[in-house]
């Protein structure tokens, strides 16, 4: 069960100030940017789903990065509950003037180390489209399935032990 007193976790590296939080840590702030980076980030279709924290979100941990006071970079880790098996990844993105500086990589590698840390017993889970698949796979995810199109796109379920 996740303790919302030992979660905060916050650390600067290049004027990056990265933060991991349980949902009722996030900031007001916080939570707008957040969700503006996903609505910015994902398919506009879902973009009305994305308009408000979910029951999801609720209980996950949440990662991100903030430059000059500037949302760079996120991502959830639902943590293992009764309704999923192991830590399950998703919402990755960083913000598209903040790519190709290795800030996707600086996250997995946050996401990575905490999560290990705080459940090291569980597996990482995650669905990636074809174009991101190696990007995951250089961090030790395999696919575990055969692609699946969700939401009409193809997606590969991908573990990490």
């Amino acid at each position: 069960m996740l303790n919302d007193e030992n979660i905060s976790l916050n650390f600067k590296t290049n004027m990056i100030d990265w933060s991991c939080k349980s949902f009722h840590q996030l900031s007001e702030e916080e939570t707008t940017s957040i969700l503006e980076i996903r609505s910015r980030i994902f398919n506009k279709k879902y973009l009305e789903k994305l308009e408000q924290m979910s029951n999801v979100d609720q209980k996950s941990l949440h990662f991100f990065a903030f430059q000059n006071g500037e949302l760079i970079a996120y991502s959830r880790l639902v943590i293992p509950c009764s309704e999923n098996r192991g830590l399950t990844l998703e919402r990755f993105c960083v913000k598209e003037t903040s790519r190709g500086q290795g800030i996707a990589k600086l996250l997995m590698e946050y996401i990575i180390n905490e999560s290990a840390k705080i459940y090291p017993k569980e597996q990482l889970n995650l669905s990636s489209l074809e174009e991101t698949k190696s990007f995951y796979e250089g961090f030790g995810f395999y696919s575990y399935n055969h692609a699946q199109e969700e939401d009409g796109l193809e997606h590969h379920y991908m573990i990490k032990d």
